[in-house]
């Protein structure tokens, strides 16, 4: 990884927009504060450029949308030396907040991906083949969106064939994220990394318990598709960033690169949302209009939480009291399966061998066993949640992991033994980045990030 900044100072080394008519106009003298965002929930990063116009910009323009804006920034070190920073290329979407002050027009352009704006022009209408990454990268992002964004993923374990029934390509890869299952997994000796085909029944269904869940988004670096396990595991190509330390005074004043300028916590503990949404218990009902048959699945999280990958300690917390019974499921959902509309092989597409399988087959329907999983992985993840301010670190990304330590806030005579708060210090998994850019403050502008935090276990190691 990159270096990290020593300083909050940046400059604009550039700041253009491209037109309706294809003219570039430099903008940089009117362009004051930019703050640019990316989350593991969204497939396109976002971004508003604040403008206060005294040449009649507005006017010369002729705002249309879809306006191209490429804004470069350099960042600036204590010595006074400068490095380079990020170049972002994002298009118009929305015009906010015009208003005239001092004979100037002030206005926010408010920054999408060039792919956003194309998807919500998109229907898709083929049919889809292939494994998710296959189907997203191949025929979404490449053929439909036609984007050449740098796309990286985990090899996932199935084949699926869908319809797109006129949906978004976006939205189309957000339906897969629950559907899919990674491959390399602690599954035990002898089948870690096998595909699911090469396995038995009861082998595949042992295998892809509590796997299930990945996230599709974009970031600086290009599309992402990574099962939740991935990005909670320690991974020696994708190191923590940090340690940041919590400082002493939410005072901005100094230059320590490693330094958390604030940090808020969300409600840890609503127990009656978690029952709702069927966090620790579920029961899935499906049913096969071609076959007829009708399945139960339950879902319990204490059961296959070791077999998940953790932020935090790996201890599994869930409510108790007396006369409370929190294991039975507290959510029914219900789903149709689909298989049989596309197999066509000599066995039924799903796997159960009450159906007549008797080994998995290419295009099996294995949703029944993980749907509940996906739902519960999720949920888990807001575990403990967290936002940071730190100094400004254009390299860091949605999906990086970052360690952290936070001051112990009990009395002093207990912090001079304890000084760090074990229970949220740790490793967590970054959910969402923005960029702050604001040129109206400090002598020269100022630069910070805010981390959005989460993860699935309270406490950690924090050495």
């Amino acid at each position: 990884m990159a270096d990290l900044q020593t300083s909050r100072t940046f400059k604009f080394k550039s700041c253009s927009l491209t037109d309706k008519k294809n003219q570039v106009h430099n903008i940089l003298p009117q362009s004051f504060t930019f703050n640019y965002s990316e989350k593991i929930t969204s497939p396109f990063v976002v971004g508003t450029l604040f403008i206060v116009d005294g040449i009649q910009l507005f006017n010369k323009i002729g705002f249309v949308g879809g306006e191209k804006v490429e804004i470069t920034t350099e960042d600036v070190i204590q010595d006074g030396t400068s490095t380079e920073g990020n170049t972002y290329v994002m298009h118009v979407w929305k015009i906010a907040n015009r208003y005239v002050k001092d004979k100037k027009s002030h206005y926010t352009l408010a920054l999408v991906s060039k792919e956003a704006l194309i998807n919500e022009a998109k229907r898709v209408s083929i049919p889809l083949e292939g494994t998710a990454e296959q189907i997203i990268e191949e025929q979404l992002i490449r053929n439909i969106l036609g984007s050449d964004k740098k796309f990286v993923s985990d090899p996932s374990q199935f084949q699926m064939k869908l319809l797109g029934n006129r949906k978004r390509p976006f939205d189309i890869a957000n339906l897969l994220t629950n559907k899919t299952i990674p491959q390399q997994k602690k599954w035990g000796d002898g089948s870690v990394g096998k595909p699911i085909t090469s396995l038995t029944n009861d082998e595949a269904t042992d295998k892809i318990e509590g796997t299930a869940g990945y996230f599709f988004w974009e970031s600086y670096k290009g599309y992402n598709f990574y099962s939740v396990d991935s990005l909670c595991k320690e991974d020696e190509d994708r190191p923590a960033w940090g340690t940041y330390l919590e400082s002493q005074s939410n005072n901005e004043s100094g230059g320590e690169q490693l330094k958390i300028i604030d940090v808020r916590f969300k409600s840890e503990t609503d127990v009656m949302t978690d029952l709702r949404i069927g966090k620790y218990s579920n029961l899935m009902v499906f049913f096969n209009p071609s076959s007829g048959q009708y399945d139960e699945y339950n879902f319990d999280l204490e059961k296959s939480y070791e077999k998940m990958d953790h932020l935090g300690g790996a201890d599994f917390r869930i409510p108790s009291g007396n006369d409370m019974n929190f294991k039975s499921p507290s959510r029914v959902l219900s789903t149709i399966l689909d298989s049989e509309t596309w197999f066509s092989g000599p066995t039924p597409g799903d796997p159960d061998p009450e159906a007549g399988s008797k080994a998995p087959a290419p295009y099996a329907d294995w949703q029944k066993y993980f749907a509940a999983q996906s739902l519960s992985r999720y949920s888990t993840l807001q575990n403990q949640e967290c936002t940071v301010v730190i100094p400004g670190n254009s390299q860091i990304c949605a999906g990086d992991r970052v360690k952290i330590k936070l001051r112990n806030k009990v009395p002093d005579v207990q912090a001079n033994s304890e000084p760090w708060d074990r229970e949220s210090s740790g490793v967590y998994l970054i959910s969402e980045v923005t960029h702050e850019y604001d040129r109206m403050k400090g002598t020269s502008g100022l630069f910070h990030t805010t981390l959005r935090l989460c993860r699935d276990a309270y406490s950690g190691d924090i050495e």
